[in-house]
């Protein structure tokens, strides 16, 4: 599909033949592209006036790709610097890009010019003009300058790939438009008009020729001048014309003809003068009857003859406005002579021709404004479309603008808000440990050796809290602290593992309610721990034991510490049967010099594992695609925590992977807060959520 490289309606350039000393011309550029098959032509349109026009007129010179010399086609930038008023009648807005596109030819290009015959010349006033628009026709090397914002971004490709590869590329052939093509040959310069004109005796031989001979009976010489007509008075009827002898018969170019040969006229015979006498008689009966006669006449041929015109030229098109008008009754015609019929005849004739032709040009005319008036709307669509794209990157720039200051002034207010919640939080805390006093932060050694020693009693057994013993995979008897309703209930109720913290190196199962028991780590190798956990949930599972405890199995999950993702973890990589329901990881990230779980409680647990804190038992987070088949975990992150970090990215990294979890974070407090202070409302929250989450 055809389309412009730039505006249908052209863009103002500068054209001038490469010859020195040439000057530039004010033309109008159009470029013409077609992708499949690869076609390309250059219009430059230039306006002047010539003869035998009121308006001025357009010459559009075509520049087609294959009359181009290959090879000698180029677009630079303009290296000469061009005077202001130049440059602004070329430029497009801002800051312009002046180009020379020049072209070579290998023929000469062809001219769309007006209709007219014959060759055309300049109108009187308008040589110097008439002249440069010839020297452009004429020339074979070119140079177009223009402003290279007039191509649009998309178009350049297209024209820079003609530029490298001209020989590819083929013309647009001429158009049915209505115009005359030619070439530099139909101007008629200056200098040719001062060419001699032909001679007389040539003009008149020529005129001549084109007459029709007339019979007459006179004996005249044929090689003498034509006689000229005479003022003749016929008079009276019975007037006599006096005749005069002619001369004798002389050879043709004899010299006697030549001597006799005179300016004065001749001889007229006697039937000569009969003769001129009736014509004159009918040419003046003819001068007086015939304005009457077609005036009588002319309305009836009319009437019939314009339906039958106007019918024959709109059969394709035939509307009913365009109809001929109901028949009326004609006026009777006077009855006329023979001459008449003669004269109504020709009229008939050259009136249908005359009217013919006038409509036949009205509706050429009216075609062309047709066509004109579509190839300026698509033009006017056209740079619509044009302004249209500039406007939206005008505007999707000043927004990316407008959004870049809203996102900077976001950001800052961000950062007040963030250091004023920190500052705010600083001052809370400092408050909170002021009213509570000097809190005792002991070595982590000395609260596991204070646990062994003071160790919480034994809560009594009753019907609904008891302990069991279960053996473990080496035999080993551990307990299991069972906590049952008081009210029965027939519908099915889900089962809830608790297992307690403290590193895995302190601890017990009624310590804070939490159900299996584990060997801890200073008194048994590391991995025993989280072993028994494993065999402790599998002996949960197991359907003799559900149904001993009254629960419903795929109604149960389990919540604990960093033990409990350890368990999860295992559970799920281990492919048991049931699933797991959800998992409350209390993985609490602790500072430094925290309370009770420190820096140093690290170093206590790390040298108890015996260097294996990277396996998978302890550290869940080492395994590879940690997030297959996790349930639903429950994290708590307190703000005082060494591992603070970890829960955040553990939680982060189960999210990112669709897993659903659900976190709630403790600015400010340290790890095991519920144990610590106790009374602190925050601690009776966290473990209310932990029961209810």
């Amino acid at each position: 599909m055809a389309r412009y490289l730039v505006s249908k309606k052209g863009v103002p350039v500068l054209a001038s033949a490469r010859v020195e000393g040439a000057a530039q011309s004010c033309c109008v550029l159009v470029a013409k592209y077609c992708e499949e098959p690869l076609q390309i032509s250059f219009y430059l349109q230039y306006t002047t006036f010539i003869d035998g026009f009121d308006d001025e007129q357009t010459f559009t010179l075509i520049y087609d790709a294959d009359i181009l010399t290959h090879g000698a086609t180029s677009l630079k930038t303009a290296t000469t610097a061009l005077p202001h008023d130049q440059l602004t009648s070329i430029a497009r807005a801002g800051n312009p890009q002046i180009r020379v596109l020049t072209l070579t030819l290998a023929k000469p290009c062809r001219i769309r010019c007006p209709l007219s015959s014959g060759t055309l010349t300049s109108k009187s006033g308008y040589e110097a003009p008439f002249h440069r628009l010839v020297k452009l026709a004429i020339a074979s090397e070119i140079d177009i300058t223009l402003d290279y914002n007039w191509v649009h971004a998309d178009n350049r490709e297209p024209l820079e790939c003609f530029v490298r590869q001209p020989n590819v590329f083929a013309g647009f052939p001429d158009g049915n438009d209505g115009y005359r093509y030619a070439d530099w040959a139909v101007f008629s310069t200056i200098e040719e008009q001062d060419a001699p004109p032909p001679s007389y005796a040539n003009a008149v031989d020529t005129n001549a020729s084109r007459k029709r001979s007339r019979h007459t009976t006179t004996h005249s010489l044929s090689t003498s001048p034509a006689p000229k007509r005479q003022q003749y008075d016929p008079g009276s009827p019975t007037e006599v014309a006096t005749a005069t002898p002619s001369p004798p018969h002389t050879p043709v170019g004899s010299p006697l003809e030549k001597a006799t040969a005179s300016p004065s006229y001749p001889s007229i015979s006697l039937e000569a003068t009969a003769a001129l006498a009736f014509q004159n008689a009918i040419n003046r009966a003819v001068e007086a009857q015939l304005p009457a006669v077609v005036e009588g006449m002319l309305p009836g041929i009319l009437k019939s003859i314009l339906p039958d015109i106007i019918h024959t030229s709109l059969v394709p098109q035939r509307s009913p406005s365009l109809s001929p008008p109901p028949a009326t009754a004609l006026p009777p015609r006077p009855v006329s002579s023979s001459l008449g019929n003669l004269i109504t005849d020709r009229l008939t004739e050259l009136a249908k021709h005359h009217l013919t032709t006038i409509f036949d040009e009205a509706n050429d005319q009216a075609y062309s404004l047709r066509n004109q008036a579509d190839g300026e709307f698509e033009d006017v669509i056209a740079d619509h479309k044009i302004n249209v794209d500039i406007i939206k990157e005008d505007c999707i720039r000043e927004l990316g603008e407008v959004v870049d200051d809203k996102l900077c002034k976001f950001k800052e207010q961000t950062e007040d808000i963030v250091k004023t919640a920190v500052d705010e939080m600083e001052n809370k805390s400092s408050e909170f440990l002021a009213k509570i006093g000097y809190l005792p932060n002991p070595p982590f050694s000395a609260v596991v050796a204070d646990f062994k020693l003071n160790a919480p009693p034994t809560p009594p057994t009753t019907e609904i809290e008891y302990t069991k013993f279960i053996l473990m995979r080496d035999r080993h008897q551990s307990e299991i602290r069972v906590h049952q309703t008081a009210s029965k209930s027939a519908a099915p109720r889900r089962m809830f593992v608790l297992i307690h913290g403290g590193g895995f190196c302190f601890g017990k199962n009624f310590s804070l309610s939490y159900l299996p028991s584990y060997r801890l780590t200073l008194e048994h190798k590391f991995s025993t721990a989280p072993q028994d956990l494993l065999d402790s949930v599998k002996w949960l599972s197991q359907d003799i034991h559900v149904k001993e405890l009254e629960r419903d199995l795929p109604l149960s999950f389990y919540v604990g510490g960093n033990s409990s993702a350890v368990t999860a973890q295992r559970w799920v990589f281990e492919k048991f049967q049931l699933p797991l329901m959800g998992a409350w990881a209390s993985i609490l990230e602790q500072n430094a010099a925290a309370l009770v779980f420190n820096q140093n409680a690290m170093e206590y647990i790390s040298k108890a594992l015996r260097d294996d804190r990277y396996s998978l038992d302890f550290f869940p987070f080492q395994a590879n695609d940690l997030h297959k088949g996790m349930p639903p975990i429950y994290i708590k992150v307190a703000g005082k925590d060494p591992l603070r970090d970890d829960g955040l990215i553990f939680e982060k990294a189960l999210r990112t992977h669709s897993r659903r979890t659900e976190i709630d974070m403790y600015p400010g407090l340290p790890h095991g807060f519920e144990a610590v202070v106790r009374k602190l409302g925050l601690s009776r929250k966290s473990m209310f959520y932990t029961l209810i989450t």
